[in-house]
């Protein structure tokens, strides 16, 4: 495994937790759009960042409400997001 992973994968610990812990305090009020993505992605996701993908789908779409809307064959055109999202 090369230095960079490791240390990104270093950094990242603990950040599923914290955003359920985040969740658990306050909800999806306290969420902004890319961690709203980022969270129901980490649902189906496992052992995987995703925040790559829910800043691009936010990208593509431009609000959370047309990411949870948009048909599955254009969100499975990010890569890393499949037909087994929770939002598809």
């Amino acid at each position: 495994m090369s230095v960079d992973k490791e240390y990104w994968q270093k950094k990242g610990e603990g950040h599923r937790q914290r955003l359920r812990d985040k969740f658990l305090e306050g909800g999806l009020e306290r969420f902004s759009d890319e961690e709203v993505v980022e969270f129901l992605l980490t649902l189906a996701t496992p052992r995987k960042d995703v925040k790559p993908q829910a800043r691009e789908a936010l990208s593509k779409f431009g609000t959370l409400s047309r990411v949870l809307s948009a048909p599955v064959d254009q969100l499975t055109r990010i890569r890393g997001l499949g037909p087994r999202m929770p939002f598809t």
